[in-house]
C-alpha cells in the first residue's frame, strides 16, 4: 500500500539541515583575456542519485567588462547573487562571501561556491543563478537583474539490499524501476515472491519493469525460498546376480540382504541404508535424504557378515523431483524425490514518488500578466520564444510585442515540469518619428501591411512608412507563431498652430513640470473646451472648463514628460499651442 511521504520528507529535511558544505577556495587560474565573466568548471561534475556530493565552482568577475556586441566597456561595480534556483532536491550551496556580494572594481575578482548534499532524483536540472549587477558606463550607474543558466546532471543511482537490486529509488509523478533478485541457488530450486505495493506481484528473478503511479511511498518486498531435493522412498523390485555362492547363502535360505548407498558429485557416500534380510525386493520409506550436491548415484549391495559385501550395480539418480525407475547395473528400483523448503530470505525497501508540480499558470489578459499562485512551487524559469527572461518570479508582464511563453517550475520536492506554451499576440502601438516624418513598429514580425483611413496601402509592407498626408494610419502584422494583429489607429495632424482673427492663447511656464497657465485674449466665451494630444496626434483627454478672467490653470503632473499639443476650438477655428512637459 502507498504510505505517507511525511517520513521521507522529514528525513530529507534533517539530512539537508545537518549537511555541512566544505568551505571553498577560489581557483585563481580561472581567468581569461576576453574581459568577460567566466565560471570554472564550465560544466559541474555530475552527481549520482542517493550518493553524497561535494564539489566547488569558481567564478571570475573582471573589474571591467566589454560587451562583445557593441564593444562598449563598463566598470563592474557590484555583483549580488540573489538566489540559485533549480538545484536538485537534497543539494544546497554556500558562497565564500556570507552576504553573497562581490565588488570586482575594488579587486574582488574571484568568488566561489560549494554545492553539497545528497540528491535524490535523477535527471537534467536547469539551474538558474540570479544576480543583481551594478555597472558604471559613461558616468552613469546602471543596475540590471541578470540570470545565468546552467545544466546540472544527476545520474541514476543503483541501490539494493541483501536480496535484490534496483535502478531507481525515487521519482516525480510516476517512475519506472527495474529489479533483479540476487539469490539463486541453482541447481537447487529457488522461488521468488515479489510484492511491489502497486497492485503487482511477480515470481520471476527478473520481473518486468514496474511502474509506480501517484505520489506516495511504496514498500517493495521480496521473499526468496531455496528448496532442497529430498529422497523420500526407494522401492527395490529386483537385484542383479552375484550375490549367491557366499558362505552366508550356503548356510541360509539362499537369499541376499540388500542395502543401498547414495554417493554425491564428489564420490563421497552421503547415505548408507539399513539392509533388508533374505529378500530380493523390498522398500525403504520415510528417508528424507537431502540431495544438495548433485549429481547423485545409487548403488546396491548384498550385505555378508563373513565375506565381503557383494556389489549388485549402480545407477544415476535424476536431478529433479518425481518418481523414477532406475536400472542400476542389473538391479532395478524406483525412487521418489520430493521438494522441501530450505532457507528463506526476506527483504524490503521503500520507494518514493513525489508529487509532480502543477505547471499551469494563470492568464490575466486584462493586466497583461502570467502568474502562479501555488505556494508549493519554489523556482520559475520563464521563456519567451525560447529565450530566458530576466524575471524569474511567480509573475511576469507579457511583452506588447507578443511571443510564445512557457515556464519550467520546480516544487518543494525538487520535481520539475514545463507548462503548456501560451501564445500572446502582439499589442501594436505605432510610433511616429517627427524628424523623419515616419511611422514605424518593431522589425521583428513575419509580414506587415499598412492602412490609410481604413484602406490598404499598396506596397506598404515594411515595418515603417513615410507620412504623405494627414489622416488615420494603422498596420497589420503576422508572426511566426500564428498571430495576425492589427495596431491601434494613429491620427497624424501636421498643423502647428492656427490663430483666429480674434482670440489668441498664451501658455506659461513653457516648458512646465506640474501645471501650466492658459491665458486667452479677445476670447468671446466664458467657458472653453480644450483638447490634449500627444506628439503623434493621439487624443489624450478633453477638458471642459469655465474661465476665470479669461484664464485657466491646467494640471499636467499626471502626464509623462514629452511634447503635447493643446487645442482650443472657437466656432470653426482652432487655436493650438505646443507645450513641453519636463
Amino acid at each position: 500500500m502507498k504510505r505517507t511521504l511525511l517520513a521521507g520528507i522529514l528525513w530529507m529535511a534533517a539530512h539537508s539541515l545537518f549537511a555541512q558544505c566544505t568551505d571553498c577556495i577560489p581557483d585563481e587560474t580561472c581567468i581569461n583575456d576576453t574581459d568577460f565573466p567566466q565560471v570554472c568548471p564550465e560544466v559541474m561534475p555530475a552527481a549520482t542519485a542517493g550518493e553524497a556530493y561535494d564539489e566547488q565552482m569558481t567564478f571570475f568577475l573582471p573589474a571591467q567588462v566589454t560587451d562583445p556586441g557593441s564593444g562598449v566597456t563598463v566598470d563592474l561595480i557590484e555583483v549580488v547573487i540573489t538566489s540559485v534556483q533549480g538545484l536538485p532536491f537534497g543539494l544546497e550551496y554556500i558562497m565564500n562571501h556570507p552576504d553573497n556580494t562581490y565588488y570586482p572594481n575594488d579587486g574582488d575578482t574571484w568568488g566561489c561556491a560549494t554545492i553539497c548534499g545528497t540528491p535524490l532524483l535523477a535527471g537534467e536540472y536547469a539551474v538558474s543563478i540570479n544576480a543583481h549587477v551594478t555597472t558604471l558606463a559613461f558616468g552613469f550607474e546602471v543596475e540590471v537583474d541578470q540570470p545565468f543558466e546552467s545544466i546540472f546532471s544527476v545520474l541514476p543511482g543503483e541501490g539494493g539490499n541483501n536480496s535484490f537490486t534496483f535502478d531507481n529509488v525515487a521519482g516525480c509523478g510516476s517512475m519506472d524501476v527495474n529489479f533483479e533478485a540476487l539469490i539463486n541457488a541453482d541447481p537447487q530450486p529457488t522461488t521468488w515472491f515479489w510484492d511491489f505495493d502497486n497492485g503487482n506481484t511477480s515470481a520471476s528473478q527478473f520481473p518486468a519493469t514496474q511502474t509506480f503511479n501517484g505520489a506516495g511511498d511504496y514498500l517493495v518486498s521480496l521473499e526468496t525460498t531455496i528448496y532442497d531435493y529430498v529422497l523420500t522412498d526407494v522401492l527395490l523390485s529386483s537385484l542383479a546376480g552375484g550375490w549367491s555362492g557366499d558362505i552366508e547363502e550356503l548356510t541360509t535360505l539362499q537369499n541376499p540382504d540388500p542395502y543401498f548407498v547414495i554417493t554425491n558429485s564428489s564420490g563421497v557416500a552421503v547415505y548408507t541404508s539399513s539392509s533388508l534380510t533374505d529378500v530380493q525386493s523390498g522398500s525403504w520409506t520415510g528417508l528424507n535424504i537431502i540431495l544438495s550436491d548433485p549429481p547423485y548415484t545409487i548403488s546396491f549391495y548384498d550385505e555378508d557378515s563373513i565375506s565381503n559385501d557383494d556389489f549388485l550395480g549402480t545407477g544415476d539418480m535424476p536431478g529433479t523431483d518425481g518418481t523414477y525407475i532406475i536400472n542400476a547395473g542389473g538391479s532395478t528400483c524406483s525412487v521418489n524425490i520430493g521438494l522441501q523448503a530450505g532457507d528463506t530470505f526476506y527483504d524490503e525497501t521503500v520507494f518514493s514518488v513525489f508529487p509532480a508540480p502543477n505547471t499551469a499558470f494563470t492568464i490575466d489578459e486584462d493586466a497583461n500578466v502570467l502568474y502562479y499562485s501555488d505556494e508549493t512551487l519554489t523556482s520559475f524559469l520563464w521563456l519567451n520564444q525560447g529565450d530566458t527572461l530576466a524575471t524569474q518570479d511567480t509573475i511576469i508582464n507579457m511583452s506588447t510585442n507578443g511571443g510564445v511563453y512557457e515556464c519550467m517550475v520546480t516544487n518543494i520536492y525538487g520535481c520539475e515540469g514545463w507548462s503548456s506554451p501560451y501564445v500572446h499576440c502582439p499589442e501594436l502601438t505605432v510610433q511616429y518619428d517627427q524628424e523623419l516624418n515616419q511611422l514605424l513598429v518593431p522589425d521583428i514580425f513575419e509580414s506587415y501591411q499598412w492602412f490609410y483611413n481604413g484602406l490598404e496601402i499598396s506596397g506598404a509592407t515594411a515595418n515603417f512608412i513615410f507620412v504623405e498626408n494627414d489622416g488615420n494610419y494603422s498596420v497589420e502584422v503576422t508572426t511566426s507563431y500564428g498571430c495576425e494583429s492589427m495596431s491601434t489607429v494613429i491620427t497624424i495632424n501636421t498643423y502647428v498652430q492656427e490663430f483666429t482673427a480674434g482670440a489668441q492663447m498664451k501658455t506659461y511656464p513653457n516648458p512646465a513640470s506640474d501645471h501650466v497657465t492658459i491665458e486667452l485674449d479677445h476670447f468671446r466665451g466664458s467657458g472653453a473646451q480644450f483638447e490634449w494630444r500627444d506628439a503623434v496626434g493621439n487624443l489624450l483627454e478633453i477638458n471642459m472648463t469655465r474661465l476665470s478672467d479669461h484664464q485657466w490653470e491646467a494640471a499636467i503632473d499626471h502626464l509623462p514628460n514629452g511634447l503635447y499639443t493643446l487645442s482650443l476650438w472657437e466656432g470653426n477655428h482652432v487655436i493650438t499651442q505646443r507645450i513641453v512637459k519636463q
